[in-house]
């Protein structure tokens, strides 16, 4: 790599920033789950829509979770923590409409 990427790469100016903007879309991240969401809870359509991948989709999470605890990482402690909630969201409906 080339020295002066690698020295602004571990710039502080340039961790901070991307701090930031992780801890933004650890939070923002999870929101593009609403529009699935939306059609399964607000237009009670399910079609389409796999439990066995949303199923999955939270195994793995946890599996995650519990890495971003052992790693004190915080800002991957809130995604998965908004992503298993979303899961939950999506499955609870599937199994509700369904």
């Amino acid at each position: 790599m080339n020295q002066r990427i690698h020295n602004l790469m571990n710039s502080d100016v340039y961790l901070k920033s991307l701090d930031k903007l992780v801890a933004w879309s650890a939070f923002l991240y999870p929101l593009t789950a609403l529009p699935q969401l939306y059609e399964i809870w607000i237009n009670k359509n399910i079609n389409g829509v796999s439990l066995l991948s949303w199923s999955l989709f939270l195994v793995f999470t946890l599996l995650l979770l519990l890495h971003s605890i052992a790693r004190n990482d915080k800002n991957l402690i809130i995604m998965w923590l908004s992503w298993i909630v979303v899961y939950i969201g999506i499955i609870g409906g599937i199994l509700l409409q369904g």
